[in-house]
């Protein structure tokens, strides 16, 4: 099972290795070991068939088309996981984000209470000053006459 995608990829690679090198893009060293790469995949697979024809005979002809099927539900299967984690992800996202905006909004309106509570204090702090203002200028204050105090005789 864990040969097949190897071997699916060496074969979906294996005309652009080839063509690459008989134009000289890429080196003998790459191409030598691609090459022993594809022939150790290509016994892996005759023994697998081999071994398939042991268990069951006939077995060995239609097992590889039974693992591409099998392998490409698997990946079908791991495909639908990552979506479906992508998609809780993406509500758990939304969810903390109107959480956290929930919060700044209850924040901001308690900030804003503060500020109002704050604003009125001031308010009334400055109104009772200037009524302690007005009423000095209201009750006149005793003067001195400036004059001089006459003596009792």
């Amino acid at each position: 099972m864990a040969t097949y995608p190897m071997a699916k990829g060496l074969a979906d690679e294996r005309e652009g290795i080839i063509s690459t090198y008989h134009h000289g893009m890429c080196s003998d060293e790459l191409y030598n070991n691609f090459k022993r790469t594809e022939d150790m995949i290509n016994r892996e697979v005759q023994e697998v068939q081999f071994a398939a024809d042991e268990i069951n005979p006939g077995w060995g002809r239609s097992i590889w088309a039974e693992v591409a099927q099998h392998h490409r539900q698997i990946m079908a299967r791991r495909q639908a996981e990552m979506m479906q984690a992508n998609k809780r992800a993406e509500i758990e996202r939304q969810v903390k984000l109107a959480r956290n905006k929930q919060k700044n909004t209850q924040a901001n309106s308690a900030q804003e209470a503060a500020k109002a509570e704050r604003d009125a204090e001031r308010a009334a702090a400055q109104l009772l000053k200037e009524e302690e203002a007005s009423s000095k200028k209201a009750t006149p204050t005793a003067t001195k006459s400036g004059g001089k105090k006459k003596k009792k005789r």
